[in-house]
């Protein structure tokens, strides 16, 4: 339970971090990691995509059911596929 208490500060300190480097991508792993909530507005400064595993899963069950997923864009860019 101790990632949930992790502030989004230090959560998007570690995102520019890990962006440094220029990867493709970014990947948030951990069901009680606070990283979706600020995906999207990490996406938009760095210019990388960034996955989290829980929206991940939430993407792919609407996608799946056929359900529109672009309502999830604030949990990040992949909810516009």
């Amino acid at each position: 339970l101790s990632y949930a208490s992790i502030p989004l500060d230090t959560v998007a300190e570690m995102m520019r971090s890990a962006a440094k480097s220029r990867p493709q991508a970014i990947l948030s792993c951990c069901t009680n990691f606070p990283g979706a909530i600020i995906i999207a507005e990490m996406e938009e400064e760095l210019g990388i995509p960034i996955y989290d595993t829980a929206s991940i899963a939430v993407w792919k069950t609407l996608s799946l059911a056929s359900v529109d997923t672009k309502p999830g864009l604030p949990w990040g860019s992949v909810f516009s596929r």
